[in-house]
């Protein structure tokens, strides 16, 4: 229990040094070359910041380095994007050496080399405080360990790494006889206390094994410190010997943290491995923190998992390692996962033990209705809306359909009309990439296209006083249709599915109202205004009931 407490405590003491660790910036400076070096290169705006300084960039592309770039002030690099700009160390020279408290957010960090006389840390050594938001490692090879990142305390408050909505896959460990960390290596010397966080991030496809069955820690290996995992996918690693995804290599002054996330399919090379070593590898005597809802394949000796926890054995059936979506690689869960809706919605929570509301990608994992999230570091796709919209002279506005997961309830009415440009929006909790197929029946056209998390399908020749029901078949690969039913009554401004003296008095008594978000639909000609064209679109049609 005094571990748990004290793992707790400097979790919260952390928490808060990276909030004080960001004030608002003494000077923005842009990087506007590619260039290794000289005026406007990444390394020439770096060597010039001071503390509390951020670096943008107004370039794309590569930067490809020649030597390593240190960050010995408390900076933020902020890129456009790590699907759109990545330094590469050309498999000759680690990218960063950080000894500040600094963040790099939006870029990809690849081919860096940490040889045989830097030994650890192939793209990142930190020796700092450091946070990673956004970013991709990738192919990052170290001659000893820590093939992506080596992350060393060796004074007081040193050694701090938060990695968050980041993808680290595909970096490895060179020599035969290293220690071991794929991805990620955290030490520390004596009397210090190193600390990694990981949340929302995916960790991949590394490897510690350099064709020896003596390395561990395919993805993860750490001693002398913290791991603290939250809502992350560590899966698919490879060691050598022991811990194809994490290996916690000690039980003194150790301790580790999870929550919500998934550690899977590890691959040891050793011959007949004993399945607690594959994936969490943990020495006897140590204990786990689990704050419950994880998905670990093979258990190792810790104890101290959650009754929330999947058993052990479970199978999270990951797909692989792939673009979708996002600027970032992920692993989407199959839709048979037990990942799927695994997290109750109270507890679906990041590190500072607040809502969790995004995913490694950027989609919503708690909106309107959600009951629940998934594990891993990714949210499923799931339609969290139906809206029909209508343009008010050239203003959308939305009129929220009844609607749930299946569309269930009863048919709302739309009293607007069909009329020019009509849509029928299907939201998500993410972009789509494809937008599927839609019809309409029993009457009228329907095309769908795509503009970031909606798809519109907009609706034609569908007549007034008609129920129709709308559906969407292949959006993302969805694997069930999805369909909204609406009910088109022009003047029932009330929706009692008939027009009646009650939709006159109500557009009455808004006549001359600015429009609004709040009485929109009284403006049954979409004129951008409530007119007394709008009364007698009412009267020529009392009377008329939705059938």
């Amino acid at each position: 229990m005094k571990r748990v407490s004290a793992s707790l405590l400097r979790a919260a003491t952390l928490a808060l040094f990276f909030v004080a660790m960001q004030p608002t910036f003494a000077a923005t400076l842009t990087v506007t070359s590619n260039n290794d070096s000289g005026a406007g290169s990444l390394r020439a705006v770096v060597a010039v910041a001071g503390s509390g300084d951020l670096i943008v960039f107004g370039i794309t592309g590569t930067i490809t380095l020649s030597g390593v770039i240190p960050v010995a002030a408390a900076i933020s690099i902020n890129g456009p994007g790590a699907d759109k700009l990545a330094i590469s160390g050309g498999n000759t020279t680690r990218i960063f050496s950080v000894s500040s408290a600094a963040s790099i957010t939006g870029l990809t960090l690849r081919n860096g080399l940490a040889n045989v006389s830097a030994l650890r840390g192939g793209a990142i050594f930190n020796t700092g405080s450091l946070m990673l938001d956004s970013v991709a490692l990738k192919s990052n090879v170290a001659f000893d360990g820590g093939g992506a990142i080596y992350n060393e305390s060796a004074s007081a408050a040193t050694g701090q790494l938060i990695v968050r909505n980041s993808e680290i896959s595909g970096n490895s460990i060179s020599d035969p006889s290293g220690i071991g960390g794929g991805a990620i290596l955290s030490t520390s010397t004596a009397g210090n206390f190193a600390s990694v966080t990981i949340v929302n991030s995916t960790i991949s496809g590394n490897n510690a094994n350099a064709n020896s069955t003596g390395m561990v820690g395919g993805g993860i290996y750490f001693a002398s410190g913290a791991l603290r995992i939250f809502n992350s996918t560590v899966a698919a690693n490879r060691a050598g010997a022991a811990g194809g995804d994490i290996h916690q290599a000690s039980v003194a002054n150790t301790s580790l943290t999870i929550r919500n996330s998934i550690v899977s399919g590890g691959l040891i090379d050793l011959v007949n491995p004993a399945l607690s070593d594959i994936d969490l590898f943990q020495p006897g005597g140590a204990g786990i923190a689990s704050f419950g809802y994880n998905i670990v394949g093979n258990r190792s000796a810790g104890t101290g998992y959650a009754a929330t926890d999947a058993a052990n054995g479970t199978n999270p059936n990951l797909g692989v390692l792939a673009a979708n979506g996002g600027p970032t690689f992920t692993m989407l869960p199959s839709a048979a996962s037990p990942a799927l809706g695994f997290v109750p919605i109270a507890s679906c929570l990041g590190d500072a033990g607040a809502p969790l509301t995004r995913d490694q990608r950027g989609n919503l994992r708690q909106f309107s209705g959600a009951v629940a999230c998934d594990a891993g570091a990714t949210e499923a796709l799931a339609l969290i809306a139906v809206l029909s919209r209508k343009l008010h002279d050239a203003v959308p506005y939305d009129l929220p359909i009844n609607a749930s997961i299946p569309i269930a309830g009863a048919v709302d009415v739309e009293p607007r009309g069909i009329g020019s440009g009509h849509q029928l929006v299907f939201r998500f909790n993410g972009n789509i990439d494809l937008p599927g197929v839609a019809s309409v029946a029993p009457v009228g056209f329907a095309a769908a296209t795509t503009i970031g998390d909606e798809t519109r399908v907009t609706l034609t020749g569908v007549p007034d006083n008609r129920r129709v029901t709308v559906t969407l078949t292949g959006v993302n690969g969805l694997p069930s249709p999805l369909s909204a039913s609406l009910g088109f009554l022009v003047g029932d401004v009330t929706g009692n599915r008939a027009v009646n003296a009650s939709d006159i008095s109500a557009v009455k008594a808004r006549i001359g109202q600015p429009l609004s978000n709040a009485n929109f639909k009284f403006d049954l000609n979409a004129t951008g205004g409530i007119t007394g064209a709008d009364i007698s679109a009412v009267k020529s049609r009392s009377g008329l009931l939705l059938p």
